[in-house]
């Protein structure tokens, strides 16, 4: 399998870039009205990663398996949201109640309410659909390798989790960020243990290229 996107597989991502900007801009999900009494409050909510998917990093493949981050989630550790992975600023943080993210059986969930001016701007972006995608900020504690069809595959099993970033482009198949209105939404929790989030997110984005060997690999872990 070649590792390096040829350019028709490269001209085949932007469009699907450019698709998943459009859906996001013309179909972005629209707020439900409060409850009777309730102000609206916008968020931004999506799965910032997603398990069993394949990812290509650095000549081999990087999978996260359930349950990976569930230790960091417990710990006292503050968990900040970035832009772009720039750790020069944080818009928001668990400690200050901004961003409150979930462990589930398919992946990880986030949902952020902006606190300050920097961070309206930045749900804006969001809102425009120039910020779509989410990719974590994170250290590997445990893995394991094995090679599936002729490639090193790295399980990841346990890692600490330190940022959440928005950005262009997903990190990962079948992840994406999208507005909601937090005062009428189920709680996060319930929403990533039902696999909504992950059914919302794979609407915006399907990562063709690593589709086949995600197959490969859900098979070899049933």
């Amino acid at each position: 399998m070649n590792r390096h996107l040829s350019p028709l597989a490269m001209a085949d991502a932007d469009r699907l870039h450019q698709l998943t900007q459009a859906r996001l801009r013309a179909g972005a999900p629209e707020m439900a009205p409060p409850p009777v009494g309730k102000q609206p409050m916008p968020a931004v909510q999506g799965l910032a990663m997603s398990y069993r998917r394949a990812a290509a990093r650095d000549g081999h493949y990087v999978v996260y398996l359930p349950g990976a981050f569930e230790k960091a989630l417990q710990g006292s550790r503050p968990i900040n949201l970035r832009k772009s992975h720039n750790k020069a600023k944080s818009y928001g943080s668990t400690a200050d109640g901004s961003l409150e993210v979930c462990d589930g059986p398919h992946g990880l969930g986030i949902r952020w309410t902006p606190k300050c001016e920097a961070g309206q701007r930045l749900f804006e972006e969001v809102r425009e659909g120039r910020l779509c995608g989410l990719s974590v900020g994170c250290l590997r504690r445990s893995v394991s390798n094995k090679t599936i069809a002729g490639e090193l595959v790295v399980f990841v099993h346990e890692a600490d989790l330190t940022e959440i970033s928005l950005t262009e482009q997903p990190g990962m198949s079948q992840t994406a960020a999208w507005i909601t209105n937090a005062a009428s939404a189920p709680p996060l929790r319930e929403a990533v243990a039902s696999g909504n989030l992950r059914c919302r997110a794979a609407r915006f984005h399907v990562d063709r290229s690593f589709e086949s060997l995600s197959t490969i690999l859900e098979r070899a872990h049933d």
